[in-house]
């Protein structure tokens, strides 16, 4: 299958002109853009889809679901199902330690979940150790911990997860992305953000917990 007028496509969107032009921005090999052009995105490392995903600037779940063979049409639209089961794959793949049975996945799956789990490798290797010499040690500095859970983040803004705030911060009352925990508030009131909400692609996951702020 051939994919290239479809990313034609993206990159007129892009600005980009050529294939040479995409190499040179998203810092990719020939090789690289040669399997997205062919529907092997499963393929395909998760940093280079990522540095793909931003260049072309297109969701890494819709980049993956509009390169991936099987299904290959002149619509450029993502079918909402087709995103739905990359990021349940995502999920899949955090969870498959807990579960006792096996769990019966396809090759594009295994792939995904594989490429998923190289960009936290380095978490997966180090927070035990680290969480396990914070609990046994209190001197030692909580700060050192958080840049260890910067894969998990990397993983998680792949997916098209936004924050809503940061904790302390004070910010306007607003119940359409705000929940209070304590008191009452009125729109526009002012209030500080004790646990920080999310947004997946654009649509309300969490609203950020917030208490009125101290006059």
């Amino acid at each position: 299958m051939d994919y290239t007028s479809r990313l034609q496509h993206y990159m007129q969107q892009a600005e980009l002109t050529t294939l040479s032009a995409l190499y040179k921005a998203a810092r990719v090999s020939p090789s690289s853009v040669k399997r997205l052009r062919s529907g092997q995105v499963t393929q395909m490392q998760l940093a280079t889809l990522l540095r793909l995903s931003q260049t072309l600037k297109l969701p890494l779940t819709d980049l993956i679901a509009q390169f991936s063979a099987g299904d290959l049409t002149e619509n450029h639209t993502v079918a909402p199902h087709d995103t739905s089961r990359a990021m349940a794959t995502g999920a899949a793949a955090l969870k498959a330690g807990d579960q006792p049975q096996a769990i019966t996945v396809s090759d594009g799956q295994q792939s995904f979940q594989h490429s998923s789990l190289q960009v936290i490798e380095s978490w997966l290797l180090q927070w035990p150790t680290a969480a396990h010499a914070a609990q046994a040690n209190d001197h030692i500095p909580a700060a050192r911990l958080i840049p260890l859970l910067a894969p998990v983040n990397q993983l998680i803004q792949s997916w098209g997860v936004t924050t809503i705030g940061a904790v302390g911060q004070e910010v306007a009352y607003d119940p359409r992305a705000h929940q209070v925990m304590s008191g009452q508030a009125q729109p526009g009131d002012p209030v500080r953000i004790r646990y920080i909400g999310y947004r997946h692609q654009g649509k309300l996951l969490h609203r950020a917990k917030v208490s009125p702020a101290a006059p």
